[in-house]
């Protein structure tokens, strides 16, 4: 059998199509992060660039079309990237966190610790280090996505400094701690745990617990805290909105947002799907924190102060703090000093106060 030549084939509609659709699916394919997501997006792509053709020439027979079946073709898998594709594939990322390997303690930064391990009301052992409190008040600091209970244990070091206990565990499906996916967003049965635990410490009064989170540890203090009338002060740093109606109305130059409505639709299905139950409304959870303190930090000019001035709206008992010149989740290392006074000041008036004997 002859094999038609290169100049024949790029003459063929049929094959330029598939052609380009596998070079943009393989294209796509390699900004994951294993080989396999290469080869995947180039047969899809491909794959889709071939049915297409097919289907668009019974509407589109002319030859004269050819071009425009192209434009197409390419325009469906460039929307299928931005509505299916990445929304699904960061839900995943998120549902199926990669596990960061443990190695640098409390004892690196000077600070003595006890290895703990706490079951929450699932079942699901979290394993921690915690450093006793020398002055009856404790904070619970949780770790942000794919991290670890090394990343606050700078924070964790300024607190120590001046005499708080603190808590550092690994989230369910992270670091040493057990489970495999988080609950829709929802990591409030491992904030419960961890304040049981500091709570039924003799070195703690039950009424000095608080919560200190960076990124999706933000979020989970903020959820355990809706539900744990027993954490009394809660500070988030880099917590994100994660429901669509959150958003919701737009302003300002956010009102141009209204494109990614699609998008947050189906990370919010997809997130359903591969976790059991539908995300739940930070703003809601801010709400339902009232009337015990939030401070939001917010890095960036951009969508860190939207959402948290999102979540902070209506709301007396919750500060937005921005950090313009800071990226996510590194206002301690962009500012240290504004970040330790700041923190500690807001420690020290929610958990040291004449109130809470």
């Amino acid at each position: 059998m002859k094999i038609p030549s290169l100049r024949k084939l790029l003459r063929n509609p049929l094959f330029v199509n598939t052609l380009v659709g596998g070079v943009i699916g393989a294209a796509l394919g390699s900004t994951g992060v294993f080989w396999p997501w290469f080869l995947g997006g180039l047969a899809l792509g491909a794959l889709l660039g071939w049915g297409g053709d097919r289907l668009l020439r019974r509407v589109m027979p002319d030859e004269k079309w050819v071009l425009r079946r192209l434009l197409i073709i390419v325009l469906f898998e460039a929307l299928l990237v931005v509505y299916g594709v990445i929304p699904i594939y960061n839900a995943a990322q998120i549902a199926y966190p990669q596990r960061q390997a443990v190695f640098q303690t409390p004892a690196d930064f000077g600070m003595t610790y006890e290895d703990v391990t706490v079951t929450t009301r699932d079942g699901v052992k979290l394993v921690g280090w915690y450093i006793p409190s020398k002055n009856r008040a404790a904070v619970l600091a949780l770790h942000g996505a794919s991290s670890s209970r090394m990343q606050p244990l700078n924070h964790a070091a300024a607190l120590a400094s001046q005499g708080y206990g603190v808590l550092l565990l690994d989230m369910r499906g992270h670091g040493e701690s057990g489970g495999t996916t988080y609950l829709s967003y929802d990591n409030s049965a491992d904030v419960q745990a961890g304040v049981a635990f500091l709570r039924s410490r003799v070195d703690v009064s039950p009424e000095r617990v608080g919560g200190l989170g960076l990124s999706l540890g933000g979020m989970a203090v903020l959820q355990g805290a809706a539900k744990e009338p027993a954490l009394k002060a809660v500070m988030a740093d880099g917590a994100a909105l994660t429901r669509v109606d959150d958003y919701y109305p737009l302003t300002g130059t956010y009102q141009a947002l209204f494109f990614m409505v699609p998008m947050m639709w189906v990370h919010d299905w997809a997130m359903s799907e591969m976790c059991g139950q539908a995300p739940s409304s930070m703003v809601e959870n801010v709400a339902q924190i009232a009337p015990r303190p939030v401070l939001l930090v917010a890095a960036g000019a951009g969508d860190e102060p939207y959402m948290a001035w999102k979540m902070a709206a209506g709301q007396a008992n919750v500060t937005v703090w921005e950090l313009p010149n800071s990226q996510h989740t590194l206002g301690l290392y962009t500012d240290t000093e504004a970040y330790k006074k700041r923190m500690l000041e807001f420690f020290d008036k929610t958990l040291l106060a004449a109130q809470n004997p």
